[in-house]
């Protein structure tokens, strides 16, 4: 949704929009990232086949990385050339959760025949042009 307020959509809007993005922590929590409908298709097939009484990790992990190292892919990739990511740490406590790092392994889901099709760059890419589309309705 445009209106979406999470750090992936409000890095994809500061590269519509030529600005920097800014970071109000050092980036340096990790996590995987994967998109929608590689993981549904993991729901779908866990569904299927998933053993009862077990858990699976639905994650690309090929799109494991910092969300500092993720801006800086954002702005490379879509960004203006003259933006940069720009890492501004308020003075207050604006209550940032502390760094986190997540890996997740998918290995025993892949075992059931699931594998992530769309990485990290290609669901920017796709996000960008989906919130374009919504901006000219």
């Amino acid at each position: 949704m445009p209106s979406e307020n999470r750090v992936f959509a409000q890095f994809a809007r500061s590269a519509m929009q030529g600005e920097d993005i800014v970071l109000h922590t050092t980036g340096q929590s990790e996590g995987n990232y994967v998109y929608a409908m590689d993981a549904v298709k993991a729901i779908l097939l866990l569904l299927q086949k998933g053993e009862a009484k077990q858990a699976y990790n639905v994650a690309n992990e090929a799109s494991h990385l910092t969300i500092k190292t993720m801006a800086e892919m954002v702005q490379q990739e879509f960004g203006a050339p003259d933006a940069k990511v720009v890492i501004d740490i308020p003075t207050e406590n604006m209550g940032y959760a502390p760094d986190v790092k997540l890996w997740l392994s998918s290995q025993k889901l892949q075992r059931l025949g699931w594998q992530p099709t769309v990485g990290l760059k290609e669901s920017y890419a796709r996000l960008i042009q989906w919130l374009k589309e919504q901006a000219s309705e």
